[in-house]
C-alpha cells in the first residue's frame, strides 16, 4: 500500500481537517480495504478514499485495478457506512492499466516515481546527465547544508511553504497543523529535510516514508536563493538518506505544469498514471466502476 494509504496518514488528515481516518475491510467472498477519510471537510457527509493522495482498494497489500471488484468495493463500502463516495483515487500504475479503469481520458493524470538504488550504490549516477553535474556542485558548495528538520525549524518551514504557495498563485496554504504533524512526529512516517545556503533556511521537503516506499508530499524554498540551487541539495539529500533506510521508491507526485514536470524527470523518474473519480463522475460510480 502507498503511504496515502496508511493509517498514519490520514490520522493525519482527520487531525487537520476533521473527520475520521479509517481503513475499511469489506468481504467480497474474500478480505478487501479500502483507506478512506470519513466526513471533516474534505468529505462532508461521505468518504473519500484518496482525499489528499491515493486511496483505493485493495487485497493482502495489493492495489486493485479490476473495474468490477472496484466498483463492488464501492457499492459495498456506501452501504455498511451509510454515506456516499465523495472521491475516489487509485495509487500509480502503468498507462495501459490506469486506460482500462477509467470512465474518460480526464480522469487519468500522471505522476513521477523515482525508483532508488540500493543503500550502498551510487545515487548520483542515477540522475540525468544535465542534473549531474548541478548535484556535484551543491555538494562542493561550502555555503550549502543540508540536514533533516527539526522542531526548531518549524517557523521558517512554515513560512518557506506558505510564500511558495502565494508565489505560484496555489488555491490554498497548508494548514501549519499538518506541517506540524511532520516535524512532531516521532515514529518515522513523517519526515522533513532541509537546506540551509549561508546559515538561512533555503529550501524544505516534507515526506511520507513507510519501509519501502516513500511519498513527496510538500514543498517550499526562498526564491531569492534560487541560484544556489538549494531543492537540489535538499532533494539529493532526502534520497540519499531514505534509500539508506531501505526505501525503493519515491512518488513526487502529480505537477500542476508542464515545467515542474520537467523538472522532476531529470532526477531519473519514470511516468506512472493514476485514475481519480468524483462524485459528479455519475457514470463511474453507478456503473460500479466500469468504464
Amino acid at each position: 500500500m502507498t503511504p496515502y494509504a496508511t493509517l498514519g496518514w490520514l490520522r493525519a488528515l482527520a487531525g487537520t481537517f476533521g473527520g475520521q481516518g479509517l481503513i475499511h475491510e469489506m468481504d467480497l467472498g474474500c478480505r478487501y480495504v479500502m483507506p478512506m477519510l470519513a466526513g471533516g471537510t474534505l468529505a462532508p457527509g461521505s468518504f473519500a478514499s484518496g482525499a489528499i493522495g491515493y486511496g483505493g482498494v485493495y487485497q493482502e497489500g495489493q492495489a486493485v485495478y479490476d473495474p468490477a471488484v472496484i466498483g463492488d468495493a464501492l457499492r459495498a463500502a456506501e452501504r455498511e457506512l451509510g454515506l456516499p463516495c465523495h472521491r475516489l483515487v487509485l495509487p500509480p500504475t502503468d498507462r495501459a492499466c490506469a486506460e482500462s479503469v477509467a470512465s474518460a481520458p480526464a480522469n487519468i493524470r500522471a505522476t513521477q516515481v523515482k525508483k532508488l538504488p540500493a543503500a550502498n550504490a551510487v545515487m548520483i549516477p542515477t540522475y540525468r546527465p544535465t542534473l549531474r553535474n548541478e548535484v556535484r556542485a551543491v555538494l562542493a558548495d561550502k555555503e550549502v547544508v543540508t540536514s533533516p528538520l527539526g522542531l526548531g525549524d518549524r517557523h521558517g518551514a512554515v513560512d518557506l511553504v506558505h510564500r511558495t504557495q502565494r508565489r505560484v498563485s496555489s488555491a490554498y496554504l497548508s494548514p501549519e497543523k499538518l506541517v506540524d504533524a511532520f516535524l512532531n512526529d516521532t515514529s518515522g512516517f513523517f519526515r522533513g529535510f532541509g537546506c540551509w545556503h549561508r546559515g538561512q533556511l533555503a529550501s524544505v521537503g516534507f515526506f511520507l516514508v513507510t519501509p519501502t516506499e516513500s511519498a513527496y508530499y510538500l514543498n517550499g524554498w526562498d526564491d531569492a536563493a534560487r541560484h544556489a540551487r538549494p531543492n537540489v541539495a535538499m532533494l539529493h539529500h532526502a534520497f540519499s538518506w531514505l534509500a539508506a533506510q531501505g526505501v525503493r521508491q519515491v512518488d513526487l507526485g502529480y505537477s500542476h505544469s508542464v515545467g515542474v514536470d520537467n523538472a522532476k524527470s531529470r532526477w531519473g523518474t519514470e511516468r506512472q498514471f493514476f485514475v481519480t473519480c468524483d462524485a459528479s463522475d455519475t457514470a463511474f460510480l453507478a456503473s460500479g466502476g466500469r468504464p
